[in-house]
């Protein structure tokens, strides 16, 4: 008879063994660099991102690769924002698109199903500030350059209280504070002043999971 003990293998550290490559491939694209799977605080957060998602994932939330790499990104995504790092929209080989190329057909209408309901919810609180959802979807800047400042300065009231409770308060954006801290011209700023608001309600707002992951983001390259 073998007297070998019977172990039962801890099923969650295998998958969470087994979701590396996912995981590092995913922080490369938030990144734009391969980053230290040992030492980097973002593969901690990562981890405990993922691990979340085994336990909380059911049917209804679509398919599973979709709702882990927008988890994750997300919890991450947030963490970083609040170290004050610089973002860019990626405007080149969407990840997102790469992976939305991988679902079948029932787990895309399922996908658009969330993201639709996300939509109306959120066309609701751009309402609240006198914003159309038109306006925001189409209305982006045209120049790289402005779209990306709006994208930082939303970042920016998200994690500074005094801008984040103007915001809340008066709903509108504290241009003048924005101007001082940043030396724009505040003209410059007035005349990004819904999208600023429309990305800085989106990231702000937990409601938004997939719509929030839609927008393509990373770090600015060579900030730390």
């Amino acid at each position: 008879m073998d007297d070998t003990p019977i172990t039962v293998p801890n099923t969650k550290i295998e998958k969470l063994k087994d979701s590396k490559f996912f995981l590092q491939k995913l922080l490369g694209e938030i990144f734009n660099h391969e980053i230290n799977w040992n030492k980097d605080p973002a593969v901690d957060i990562a981890l405990i991102a993922m691990n979340h998602c085994f336990g909380s994932f059911d049917q209804e939330m679509g398919a599973f690769t979709m709702y882990s790499r927008t988890h994750v990104k997300n919890t991450v995504i947030s963490y970083l924002i609040g170290l004050n790092n610089n973002f860019e929209f990626i405007e080149e080989n969407s990840p997102l698109k790469a992976t939305l190329d991988t679902l079948t057909f029932e787990e895309t209408e399922k996908y658009r199903e969330l993201i639709s309901a996300e939509i109306a919810l959120f066309q609701e609180e751009l309402k609240n500030y006198k914003i159309s959802f038109a306006a925001f979807s189409s209305g982006a800047p045209q120049n790289t350059e402005d779209k990306n400042l709006s994208l930082n300065l939303a970042f920016y009231c998200i994690r500074n209280t005094s801008a984040q409770n103007h915001i809340q308060s008066k709903h509108s954006l504290p241009i003048n504070h924005l101007a001082k801290n940043f030396h724009i011209p505040a003209s410059k700023i007035r005349s990004l002043k819904k999208y600023i608001l429309a990305l800085f309600l989106l990231f702000s707002i937990d409601d938004y999971f997939y719509l929030r992951a839609y927008l393509d983001i990373r770090i600015v390259k060579n900030v730390s």
